[in-house]
């Protein structure tokens, strides 16, 4: 049996050997920080020994907060911006960058890819937004949308190209699309 802490406060998992699942099962391996429902949406927080769940989150300073987290993000002055936050920025360049901001403003190029996992640096074939206003990569095929990358917002000050509906138009600069030589090699292009 596991214990915790005696208080009369109900103690979220600690970075540890294990937790507490729906029921009150024990399970081995680190804390997520949260649980799917059954409807497939996220909810901060942990169960008790006694399988109740307690709404919570660790915030910056490491304590424990009871509720959701504000859903944001942090921008490049390390200033904590309320919204959800689009996949990347915009460079200097007006180039997309896919990754994000930490807390001190250091930017961390990286993207979600179709499997759902973190991937370091930047998607193989582009990607465009969501009707969210979210990035979504294309890394293993390439874009099923009409140009590569239809949909991404226009960098700041352009307008943006039509494409079709709910696309939002305009492309992704960097996007590679893979194409057979006059000798039958597969090679990368960028478009």
């Amino acid at each position: 049996t596991h214990e915790w802490p005696a208080s009369s406060e109900p103690h979220p998992p600690l970075q540890g050997d294990g937790y507490y699942a729906a029921g009150g099962v024990w399970v081995e391996g680190v804390f997520p920080g949260g649980f799917y429902g059954d409807g497939g949406e996220w909810t901060s927080g942990y169960y008790d020994e006694a399988g109740a769940f307690n709404q919570g989150y660790y915030n910056q300073m490491g304590d424990w907060v009871p509720g959701q987290p504000p859903v944001g993000y942090y921008n490049a002055s390390g200033d904590f911006v309320e919204g959800v936050y689009p996949g990347g920025v915009y460079n200097e360049a007006n180039e997309w960058t896919c990754g994000y901001f930490t807390e001190t403003g250091e930017f961390v190029a990286g993207f979600y890819n179709e499997s759902g996992e973190w991937a370091d640096g930047q998607p193989r074939y582009g990607g465009y937004h969501n009707e969210n206003g979210v990035f979504v990569a294309q890394d293993t095929s390439p874009p099923s949308r009409p140009g590569p990358g239809a949909g991404l917002p226009p960098p700041p000050g352009e307008e943006a190209e039509p494409g079709p509906p709910g696309s939002g138009g305009q492309t992704v600069a960097g996007s590679a699309e893979s194409v057979e030589d006059a000798d039958g090699a597969m090679t990368e292009m960028q478009l």
